[in-house]
């Protein structure tokens, strides 16, 4: 796990500058630019793990996006997976509501 990251003067500032901008920015974005910052100070993960409350993955995943993409590539939105697992459950309710059958099965009619 290699965290060498290395920041131009411009970078810094601006990574700095959100990472300073409480109103301006959401904490998630924020805790990006920490992290961004301490591994350009060459910290080693585990230890920025346990700083910031987060896994080594999400310093991995981080870490490539901004190698790839920079700054910007830290303020887009990107917040896990999508919650595939609750919509399931939702239409199974739904179904369950519309079965005329059940209301009479707990004695709701």
């Amino acid at each position: 796990m290699d965290g060498s990251i290395v920041l131009g003067s411009s970078e810094r500032k601006r990574l700095l500058r959100i990472y300073r901008g409480k109103e301006e920015y959401p904490a998630e974005v924020r805790l990006r630019a920490h992290m961004v910052l301490l591994l350009s100070q060459q910290h080693p993960w585990t230890l920025i793990a346990q700083m910031l409350f987060c896994s080594t993955a999400t310093i991995d995943r981080w870490s490539k996006r901004f190698q790839s993409g920079g700054v910007d590539a830290l303020l887009q939105e990107s917040r896990g997976r999508t919650a595939t697992l609750l919509v399931g459950w939702a239409l199974v309710l739904v179904g369950w509501i519309k079965t005329p059958h059940l209301y009479t099965h707990l004695g709701l009619s």
